[in-house]
């Protein structure tokens, strides 16, 4: 929804559309930060207490967001919103890993991420509505009944299971050390594009790359590094996150841009853009049932390296949209 909205917020708050993209930044960075703690935390409260607590921070975000008066404020609501997100998912993954054995765990988690499907499919059609009818405000009003809804289920739902007390073992300097590093680098990289903060971004960028270097040579010297970094001596978890990093490098930059083209640059309203963006996520939506046999029928490889030629093909056909052709060839293109 906050992607359809962009152009709307861009209007009311007297700044450029591409300004606002440090909201969306400064959400991705607070879940850099706090993702890696989630493990403790739960561990420390129990998985149902920080999963609840998540919502809340998520939900009083998202008040602080509908409140925003500026760009300042709105990216310091969305880092609030970050620090509540940060913990859902894992937390969520950590609960299904205790309680499904091996040979159900890819059925279980395909069905995990089928609630999350659901969000960008009914999300931009919706948000359309509400920016072209309404106001963007409650775009973030509407996460607070689903909200109160979560905390609810869940108190009911999750079971509070724990391996232990890990406060003796956490690794505050790592910590504060990755989190410090992940904010500089994702801020800096954010900066680029704005010629006139140069200084403070080749300043970001210097800090975050001697605070990486700093992190290397502590998580060297101790057994409980919160990254492990033995993890990428594992082939096939490396070749993982080197791969999926390139890979959602399209995928995150997809929803920021094609909202913007469609609104700006083509002139079609926030209503219709959301019902031509929900198309990935219905794809997503209608794949992941099918995920499981097709891994046991043929395996990983060939069915990532098809996936990899259509995913490729599909974004690459976003660049044949054009703004001098009707709205309906373009949206059937």
């Amino acid at each position: 929804m906050l992607t359809i909205a962009l152009p709307a917020m861009a209007r009311d708050l007297g700044v450029a559309p591409s300004q606002l993209s440090l909201a969306l930044t400064s959400y991705l960075v607070a879940l850099a930060m706090f993702i890696p703690a989630s493990g403790y935390l739960a561990d420390r409260w129990g998985p149902r207490t920080v999963f609840c607590t998540a919502i809340a921070t998520f939900v009083l975000g998202s008040i602080a967001c509908a409140q925003a008066w500026s760009v300042a404020s709105l990216v310091a609501a969305r880092f609030l919103q970050g620090t509540g997100g940060a913990m859902m998912m894992p937390v969520g993954r950590l609960v299904l890993l205790r309680s499904v054995s091996r040979d159900d765990l890819v059925a279980a988690l395909s069905w995990l991420v089928m609630p999350a499907l659901v969000g960008p499919i009914l999300g931009p059609p919706i948000g359309g509505l509400i920016v072209t009818y309404f106001n963007w405000r409650w775009i973030f009003y509407l996460n607070v009944p689903f909200g109160i809804a979560g905390v609810a289920l869940a108190l009911v739902l999750i079971p509070d299971v724990r391996e232990g007390d890990r406060e003796a073992v956490f690794d505050w300097r790592g910590f504060a050390l990755a989190g410090a590093a992940l904010a500089a680098l994702v801020f800096g990289f954010e900066l680029t594009t704005r010629p006139t903060a140069l200084p403070v971004t080749v300043g970001l960028l210097g800090a975050g790359a001697v605070m990486i270097i700093l992190y290397l040579r502590h998580a060297r010297r101790v057994p409980h590094a919160i990254l492990d970094l033995n993890l990428l001596t594992i082939p096939s978890f490396r070749i993982s996150v080197v791969a999926g990093s390139l890979t959602r490098i399209t995928q995150g930059a997809q929803p920021f841009l094609l909202p913007l083209m469609f609104q700006l640059g083509f002139g079609i309203s926030a209503a219709k853009t959301g019902t031509i963006t929900l198309a990935s996520a219905l794809g997503a939506l209608i794949v992941k049932p099918i995920a499981p046999g097709l891994i046991r029928r043929f395996g990983y490889r060939d069915p990532l390296l098809i996936v990899v030629v259509v995913a490729s093909l599909g974004y690459a056909s976003c660049a044949m949209f054009r703004p001098d052709c009707r709205y309906r060839r373009c949206s059937l293109s």
